[in-house]
């Protein structure tokens, strides 16, 4: 097995064990390129951004589901008040108007 010395030494280039390390700058920071290192191409600019955009999109869905949709128990809660609320918004809108609901009853 190699050491943590000679690992280090491969590292910064040493005696022919491994590639010279390859770095990138971020808001003044360096960062290792472990990816570059082992040449495995990097995600495109454009899929990394769709990507991040799947990431928040998922974020605010679970949130407004925990807030108005999701199960907390037969007791009040926090989130009681805001449920009933949109309960009754979801139960307005799927609601037929009246007259609709005589000539369905006539029929």
């Amino acid at each position: 097995g190699t050491g943590k010395h000679e690992q280090r030494l491969a590292m910064e280039g040493g005696p022919g064990k491994a590639k010279s390390p390859i770095y990138f700058w971020d808001e003044g920071r360096r960062f290792l390129d472990v990816w570059a290192m082992d040449g495995k191409p990097f995600w495109e600019t454009r899929t990394l951004h769709r990507v991040n955009g799947i990431k928040w999109l998922s974020c605010y869905v679970s949130a407004v589901y925990l807030v108005f949709g999701a199960d907390w128990g037969d007791q009040d809660n926090f989130f009681s008040e805001p449920q009933r609320w949109a309960r009754g918004r979801y139960d307005r809108f799927w609601a037929l108007p009246e007259a609709a609901e005589e000539g369905a009853a006539v029929r």
